[in-house]
């Protein structure tokens, strides 16, 4: 069935109906923005979809190439596959997702930064002032923008963006005033400190323990049978077909690649695309007083607002992509630098652009795409072979060939597994490597029924996965007889820590009827570990065994606690002689300075919910497929070796 699919979506009639599909939902799920609908539709290009925002693989590349390029001036040696191993790439990509997704978030609240506010922040770039003047340098500003590999506009749209998004997360955390009372309780839990005395002594100290009866070892069993229970395992065979195995056993001429690359060769190219401003305008009059302001650096969006217009950014397009020709004419007719345009339009009355910035037109060599080609060619060649592997297998298999066999001589991936449980485990406890990288395998393998198959479905990136259940072995409990001698040792075990706590127990009695603590230990032949001993929680954090560290810290004052080892092997018993704690009316600085940081933290969690909720709003796409080919897998795997 999978092939048929495959080969009926090759067809050019087929296609031509999901296109027309695919139309159809777009329109649809995207009437309140069909223009940005059918724009990411026919163009998808960009490593993510913010909102309405497109993060492109231009822009990824310039802030890893950035991030390297800081490594190295910061002295640290970190080459690119190194970053891609540590996927730095994929963090860098989160952190753009988060900003577009916080510009979009105040956009929609109506927070815009002024032209005066942007003009401050860049004066005080360092990098954009003249060093013997210290005062902001036109030409210092250029060559800073040059070195970052941004246009003007473009990092002036980021800095009005990042300080509106700025003004969101102060506004969500400016509110917050956290109690000096917590300061307080802080203060106390942090300044306390326990002095303790400690006694301890060997399990054996119990002397030796009898045999348990057959009456508390069939008890001790049948209150503990999840201990001795054995889980549902399933014998399965999995089929995995991958048509990336195919592609690599394909080998493609170099004169068919080179008719490739003739063929092919104007699509490949990239056409010259431009950023603009356009403020559309129902007549000259209102269009030249857009121009004027704009010309004077005000703000498109404010222009537009102060004048009742509406302003659109058009970022990245080719003539193609411009559907006012007069618009298109203009766009491409200015020069970088020069002022804004009053266009008669042909699709609104009037129009005033400014042109941001100009990526140039690209063509790629024969040698630049030939690898990209040769890899198109052996995967179209690949899934052809897979269709056919997959459908000899499946008529194999209904003649009532072994499905492991039948796969194998196709070239298909046959994992047979005997034993594996729920989770995907052998019954010796093991991990099965096989299927690691399969967990859907698994939960499919149990949700089917013995002796049923699967049909191909997708389980992992670029592979279909059938799943075959041989035979179910049920979950059990393994008897009595067969973990006896288990059942004894951990029955013996418990009743050791039980006649230990006991001691523990009589300790505590007599300390709290007023016997010293030295003397109770004394009758219970405890040896002192410590006496009069001061500790900290910093110092508790260091203790071998954290349920000691909580056993010293959750005692009142004269309090005594037993802790027993789990084998019990040992006995601990603590006795707290006294608890100091700084006190705050005499510490109001460092009150209010841990005050501070406990509003500090409330005020990071507000922010980080904002932008949590910043994120979920914009429904975010992202295109691995793109990220993988700006970023090969490849270059990691060659960083191992």
């Amino acid at each position: 069935m999978l092939a048929q699919l495959r080969a009926v979506t090759r067809n050019w009639i087929a296609r031509v109906l999901l296109g027309v599909i695919a139309l159809a939902m777009a329109i649809t799920l995207f009437q309140g923005d069909f223009i940005s609908g059918l724009t990411n539709m026919f163009n998808p290009q960009g490593v993510a979809q913010v909102g309405s925002s497109t993060i492109t693989p231009r822009e990824l590349q310039r802030e890893f190439d950035l991030f390297l390029r800081g490594q190295q001036q910061q002295g640290r040696t970190v080459t690119r596959p190194q970053a891609l191993e540590a996927n730095i790439h994929l963090r860098i990509l989160e952190s753009l997702i988060e900003r577009r997704a916080m510009h979009q978030y105040a956009a929609k609240l109506g927070v815009h930064t002024s032209d005066a506010q942007a003009a401050d922040q860049i004066r005080e770039i360092p990098a954009a002032k003249n060093q013997l003047t210290g005062r902001f340098d036109r030409a210092s500003y250029e060559r800073f923008l040059s070195d970052l590999g941004y246009s003007a506009g473009e990092f002036e749209t980021e800095i009005r963006n990042d300080i509106a998004a700025n003004q969101i997360m102060m506004a969500a955390s400016a509110g917050v005033r956290v109690p000096s009372s917590f300061g307080a309780l802080a203060l106390a839990y942090e300044s306390e400190r326990r002095i303790i005395d400690v006694a301890q002594a060997p399990g054996t100290i119990v002397g030796d323990l009898p045999e348990p009866t057959p009456a508390q070892i069939q008890a001790f069993y049948e209150d503990h049978r999840g201990a001795f229970a054995v889980p549902e395992f399933r014998g399965i065979t999995v089929i995995v077909a991958r048509a990336q195995d195919f592609a690599d056993r394909v080998s493609v001429p170099e004169e068919r690649v080179r008719a490739e690359f003739d063929q092919r060769r104007n699509s490949l190219s990239t056409p010259e695309k431009r950023s603009f401003v356009q403020i559309a305008a129902p007549d000259e009059t209102k269009a030249r007083d857009a121009a004027t302001r704009l010309s004077n650096g005000q703000d498109p969006q404010a222009i537009a607002s102060a004048l009742g217009l509406t302003v659109v950014r058009q970022a990245d397009k080719a003539q193609t992509d411009i559907a006012d020709p007069a618009i298109r004419q203009a766009v491409f007719a200015m020069q970088p630098g020069a002022g804004p345009q009053v266009v008669r339009g042909q699709l609104s009355p009037f129009a005033v652009v400014r042109l941001e910035s100009v990526t140039q037109a690209s063509a790629p060599t024969y040698e630049s795409a030939r690898e990209s080609l040769r890899g198109e060619l052996a995967a179209h060649e690949g899934a052809d072979m897979l269709d056919r592997a997959i459908e000899a297998f499946e008529q194999a298999r209904d003649g009532g060939a072994n499905a492991a066999d039948a796969a194998r001589a196709q070239g298909l991936t046959a994992i047979v597994v005997p034993a594996v449980s729920a989770q995907g485990r052998a019954p010796n406890g093991q991990p099965i490597e096989e299927l690691v990288d399969l967990p859907s395998a698994i939960t499919t393998a149990f949700q089917t029924q013995e002796g049923e198959a699967t049909d191909f479905t997708p389980m992992a990136e670029g592979a279909d996965v059938l799943v075959q259940v041989d035979r179910v072995t049920p979950a059990t409990t393994r008897p009595l007889d067969q973990v006896r001698p288990i059942v004894i040792a951990q029955w013996v075990a418990q009743e050791r820590g039980r006649r230990l706590r006991e001691i523990g127990d009589r300790v505590s009695q007599a300390v709290t009827g007023g016997q010293s603590f030295a003397e109770a230990i004394r009758a219970a032949n405890l040896q002192i570990a410590g006496a009069s001993q001061a500790i900290d929680r910093q110092m508790a954090q260091r203790l071998p065994d954290p349920q000691l560290a909580q056993a010293i810290f959750g005692a009142a004052e004269g309090q005594v606690t037993t802790l027993v080892r789990p084998d019990g092997g040992a006995v601990l018993v603590v006795h707290v002689q006294k608890i100091e704690r700084a006190d705050p009316t005499q510490n109001q600085p460092a009150v209010e300075q841990l005050r501070q940081q406990i509003q500090q933290q409330v005020g990071q969690s507000l922010v980080a919910a904002v932008q949590s909720a910043a994120i979920e709003r914009a429904r975010v796409k992202r295109n691995q497929r793109i990220i993988d080919q700006l970023f090969p897998p490849a270059e990691t795997g060659e960083a191992q070796q």
